[in-house]
């Protein structure tokens, strides 16, 4: 061992949500820049209730990385499926809602263990495909996507009148 901390990913749980909080205002704040139309402002409490939804949620699980004590990224990872139809195959996902590492801690390979993690559960809950959104003009996070291995298979686009 080279007596560096290590760095800890666990499921988050209730005494985690002040950190969640922190961390998702910084994710939010970057949405409300990119996409005002969409995102807005929010309250303390709004973002709480939000968290506190999430590590209720069967069908959700959120990864904290923890270093020193600290959590310094997350990860909300929840279960898709659409039913097989006439047209289109049956669609099972594991898809990553959010993820956020502290600013000071990108680089270090934090997202890298996070999603080490939601492999694995992906994998033992029966999925064999992960999946995300990223905005278009968010460069870092689709450079980090990429670099992890992630490809670009549908994109959307829109038009404002």
């Amino acid at each position: 061992m080279d007596g560096k901390p290590s760095m800890k990913i666990r499921a988050a749980n209730t005494a985690d949500l002040n950190q969640l909080v922190a961390l998702n205002r910084e994710v939010h704040d970057v949405h409300v820049e990119i996409e005002p139309s969409l995102f807005c402002s929010a309250s303390e409490e709004v973002f709480k209730s939000f968290w506190f939804s999430k590590l209720k949620d069967n069908d959700s699980v959120v990864l904290v990385a923890q270093w020193r004590g600290t959590v310094v990224g997350y990860l909300l990872l929840r279960k898709r499926f659409r039913q097989k139809n006439d047209l289109m195959q049956e669609r099972k996902c594991a898809f990553i809602e959010q993820v956020c590492v502290l600013e000071n801690h990108r680089g270090q390979g934090v997202f890298q263990q996070l999603l080490v993690r939601a492999k694995e559960l992906a994998v033992q809950s029966g999925f064999s495909r992960l999946e995300l959104d990223v905005w278009s003009n968010n460069s870092d996070a689709k450079n980090a996507f990429l670099k992890s291995g992630f490809m670009t298979y549908n994109e959307k686009m829109k038009v404002d009148f």
